[in-house]
């Protein structure tokens, strides 16, 4: 299964209560023109929807970091040995 590295704006209430205690969800910056909180995880590459944005390279090192220091996998600049 390929996998892409994503990112959405959910909105701050839905992250408060919820996306913030998931460590699948790393947090990237607050938006305040929309309400929101940009959060960048993994999905399958069929996966793909409108509201997903691509993680830029910066993005990745940030998202990567996170996971590192919370011990989730995947990461994203880790190359997946099958």
């Amino acid at each position: 299964m390929n996998q892409r590295w994503v990112k959405q704006c959910i909105p701050a209430k839905n992250w408060y209560s919820f996306y913030q205690y998931n460590s699948s969800y790393c947090f990237l910056e607050i938006d305040k023109e929309k309400n929101g909180v940009w959060a960048g995880f993994v999905v399958a590459d069929n996966n793909m929807d409108n509201r997903l944005s691509s993680l830029t390279p910066d993005e990745l090192r940030i998202v990567d970091d996170y996971r590192r220091s919370h011990y989730v996998y995947p990461r994203p600049l880790e190359e997946v040995k099958v």
